[in-house]
């Protein structure tokens, strides 16, 4: 028996649905006053800035904040893809987390090395959060 083929008309294409949210951004509450690009870690619901040395809450790294908050107050942050502003002063390369949330490129000696993405150019990162590595 042979299958003979099927014609199959497309219909009229629907409205577009409703936008949904990017999955690189979230939401948080800041535990602290907190700037933007800075590597936060989440506590009981709240954000506080996170130091490479910090080996209570170094596999709690949530993101990056990509604005400033006030403690209580909601802010955002980014866990991977571009992160961009014109206050970066990249050469391209590794991005490390270093002390107090900061984005650095000087690797770390002590503590855990956590690579945080790479510089793409001088204003441009591009995260891809790697895991702790004890030092």
């Amino acid at each position: 028996m042979i299958n003979s083929p099927q014609i199959v008309l497309a219909g009229i294409r629907g409205a577009e649905g409703k936008k949904g949210e990017s999955a690189e951004i979230i939401e948080a509450i800041a535990g602290e006053d907190i700037s933007a690009f800075r590597a936060v870690y989440l506590k009981e619901g709240k954000a506080y800035k996170l130091s490479n040395d910090d080996s209570e809450n170094i596999f709690f790294l949530a993101g990056i904040s990509t604005s400033s908050a006030i403690e209580n107050n909601c802010f955002h942050l980014k866990q991977i893809g571009r992160l961009t502003d014109n206050s970066f002063n990249f050469d391209r390369g590794r991005v490390y987390l270093g002390g107090r949330g900061e984005l650095t490129q000087v690797v770390p000696e002590q503590g855990y090395s956590v690579l945080l993405g790479v510089a793409v150019s001088k204003n441009e990162i591009l995260l891809n959060i790697d895991d702790p590595i004890k030092l």
